[in-house]
């Protein structure tokens, strides 16, 4: 898909060593067909000891390949379930956009719902993880409750790089 593309993909090839000889090292990457450009992009990681060498790329070839190709994948994805009287329904939505917020209706065909409230972790940095030192992943809406029309499904804008809880009471 190239680097610089929504998902950010990437391929890696290992050499067994550093060495003076040349090695042989291959890998394939697999784009979507909407991909314009690949960058070639070369690592050498060697430890704790620093390395002065000359990386050379021979006879590099890029071959249009016919093999499977992987469809984008969905940004907004969500699982759902009930409580056993049916009058409760939970719902969990992950926008894993990278940069967009995106715009949902939330229609559960055949329920009705008196009142809906959520709760949201979001917009951290895509690599961020919580340390004792710094809370960078962060409970931003604690039980907050959602407007609500009578007769219109719920719609809820999700931020970028999110998770929501949703309950939906009948």
């Amino acid at each position: 898909r190239g680097w610089t593309k929504q998902i950010h993909s990437a391929v890696a090839a290992t050499a067994s060593g550093v060495d003076a000889t040349w090695q042989h090292i291959e890998s394939t990457l697999k784009p979507l067909p909407d991909i314009d450009s690949i960058w070639v992009l070369g690592r050498l990681e060697c430890g704790k000891e620093p390395v002065t060498g000359r990386l050379e790329i021979r006879n590099l070839q890029l071959q249009v390949v016919s093999s499977e190709i992987f469809p984008a994948y969905a940004a907004l994805t969500a699982s759902a379930s009930r409580s056993d009287d049916g009058k409760t329904a939970y719902l969990i939505v992950f926008n894993k956009h990278p940069e967009n917020d995106i715009e949902a209706t939330i229609d559960i065909k055949g329920m009705k719902y008196k009142s809906a409230r959520f709760w949201q972790v979001s917009n951290p940095p895509l690599n961020a993880f919580n340390t004792p030192e710094q809370q960078l992943v962060k409970l931003i809406v604690d039980g907050e409750v959602m407007p609500m029309t009578k007769h219109e499904p719920l719609t809820h804008l999700f931020p970028t790089r999110s998770m929501t809880a949703i309950e939906l009471v009948r």
